[in-house]
Order: structure tokens, then C-alpha cells, then sequence
């Protein structure tokens, strides 16, 4: 049976189906370029945030590297070479390879976000508390960074 052996009336009813059926893909297309477009913002608010503190001119930056023990300078260093957002496990991962003197420590970390909670590994790098945007944490040499200022240090 060909289409144009249907009546009228069958014709113009599987054409409004049709019709129908194509706004439902086309809404649900929609929705996801939408939630492309929210997760791809979510996934660069967290660096940009970070990169937008390595912008700011550090005032003595000889001080602030004797506070914290050069840490931020590995920090920038991995920022730096990034060609994507990463997470904070990421960057220290990163940090870890970049620098083996920090052997282990960097990557039992966990998350430099205030997310990170009292129940982190315990033997390490544990003084966390949330302030600002971010983390502060005491590193295995005892100095204390503050991601959320520490171009301020």
C-alpha cells in the first residue's frame, strides 16, 4: 500500500504524528545542548577560579615562596602546561610527577575543594578547613597554603 492510496484524513493524521514526533527530538536535543553547555561551565568555574588568582601581581613573591615552601610555584607550573580545566586530583597528580619530592603526598591529598572532609587519610596531609572558595591545608613541610589567597602570602 503506497501513501497516496490512503485517504486524506489517514494522511493528515500520520503527518501530525510525524510532525510531533519531530518537536519531541527536537526539544530533547535541546535539553541536552543545555546540559552540554551547564556541565561544560560547571567543569571551568573551579580552574578559572584558581587561574584568576595566579593573574593577580604577588607583591614579594621571595616571601611568599619562603611561607610556602614553593608550593605554589608547583602549582602554577602545572596550571600552566594544562590544555584543559583539571581537578583538583589532577593537579595533584600532576604535582606529584612534576615534582618528586613530593614523593606521595600530594596525590593522598584527595580534593583541594571545601568538599574535602575530616574523614580524609589521616596519616598525611590531613589540617584542612574550609575558607573562601577553597582549601587550606598544612603540607608535609609544615607551611600552610591557602588556595583561595595565596598570592597574599
Amino acid at each position: 500500500m503506497d501513501i497516496k492510496d490512503l485517504s486524506p484524513e489517514v494522511r493528515a493524521i500520520m503527518l501530525s504524528s510525524l510532525e510531533a514526533t519531530i518537536a519531541d527530538y527536537e526539544r530533547k536535543i535541546l535539553d541536552v545542548k543545555i546540559a552540554i553547555a551547564h556541565l561544560a561551565d560547571g567543569l571551568k568555574q573551579p580552574i578559572q577560579a584558581i587561574r584568576s588568582n595566579l593573574d593577580k601581581p604577588i607583591v614579594n613573591k621571595a616571601t611568599r615562596k619562603k611561607r610556602d615552601g614553593g608550593w605554589f610555584d608547583k602549582i602554577q607550573a602545572v596550571l600552566e602546561k594544562a590544555t584543559a580545566p583539571l581537578t583538583s586530583r589532577e593537579i595533584l597528580n600532576a604535582i606529584a610527577i612534576e615534582f618528586p619530592e613530593v614523593e606521595n603526598n600530594a596525590t593522598s591529598m584527595g580534593s583541594l575543594s571545601p568538599a574535602l572532609n575530616s574523614s580524609a587519610d589521616k596519616g598525611e596531609l590531613i589540617k584542612n578547613y574550609k575558607k573562601g572558595s577553597f582549601a587550606t591545608f598544612e603540607l608535609p613541610n609544615k607551611n600552610v597554603i591557602n588556595f583561595n589567597n595565596a598570592v597574599n602570602q
